[in-house]
């Protein structure tokens, strides 16, 4: 058995920089001289100054980063994190933007019905290897760039997507 124990922050140690630890890194070092198996302390944390919401919400990110990395290092995959919009909408046989998901039933626009979560899974990993779209693209440049590819646009004319704002750019 292995342990990692993933901390938010960086805790001092003992005597640098003449800063004394603080309870927590003294509550761990205790329990740590008592375990026998192999065990790590990975610290986790967020540089920028952030308030306070979103500092909670960001290294509660980190901290599932970090036990995912855990988990594929321990199993030996990778994972990969890519820009799921309108994964659930699209249609993984065709790669249109076509199709509806009801609960788990995914209809296709022919009329066939597939789970929806197993099409969902497949355009996930159908966007891994997809150049045009970026880990962090908003949803809307996504939906310009899906609606694009088969709207029979080329690079130099692009499609024109209007939200139900009016808009034609920046949906969202």
């Amino acid at each position: 058995m292995r342990l990692t124990v993933a901390a938010v922050g960086r805790w001092k140690a003992w005597g640098k920089a003449g800063g004394k630890a603080g309870p927590e890194r003294g509550l761990f070092e205790h329990y740590a001289r008592r375990i026998t198996f192999p065990f790590e302390l990975k610290e986790v944390e967020e540089k920028k100054r952030l308030p306070p919401a979103a500092l909670k919400k960001r290294e509660g990110e980190l901290l599932l980063a970090q036990a995912l990395d855990e988990v594929s290092q321990q199993r030996g995959t990778r994972h990969d994190i890519v820009n799921a919009a309108y994964t659930s909408q699209m249609d993984s046989i065709t790669g249109r933007l076509e199709g509806e998901r009801r609960g788990d039933k995914f209809y296709r626009a022919n009329g066939d019905v597939i789970q929806a979560d197993v099409n969902a899974a497949r355009n996930v990993l159908a966007r891994l290897d997809d150049p045009d779209i970026t880990r962090y693209m908003p949803h809307g440049e996504v939906k310009r760039i899906l609606l694009g590819r088969f709207s029979g646009a080329t690079e130099r004319q692009e499609a024109r997507v209007v939200c139900q704002h009016g808009m034609s750019t920046g949906c969202g």
